[in-house]
């Protein structure tokens, strides 16, 4: 399953209409790679980010996410 399926499944039994109107919802970061594993978490920290690495997920489902308000730019 790749991410957009995943999110379709998701939003079935999880509606986005239930969301808050500044609940930052839906998919933060796309990929079309395929996965059977994805972590499960309250805020991704690294240490969360390790553990997902560490157990090969290709997803991270977080409850809070990691872009929340807007900012003006990312520096690598």
């Amino acid at each position: 399953m790749n991410i957009q399926e995943f999110s379709k499944q998701f939003e079935k039994k999880y509606p986005r209409q239930l969301a808050e109107g500044w609940d930052n919802t839906g998919i933060l970061i796309d990929s079309d790679e395929l996965f059977t594993k994805m972590l499960v978490c309250i805020d991704i920290t690294e240490e969360v980010i390790d553990e997902a690495i560490a157990k090969n997920c290709k997803g991270i489902l977080s409850y809070h996410p990691t872009l929340f308000k807007a900012f003006k730019k990312v520096i690598p």
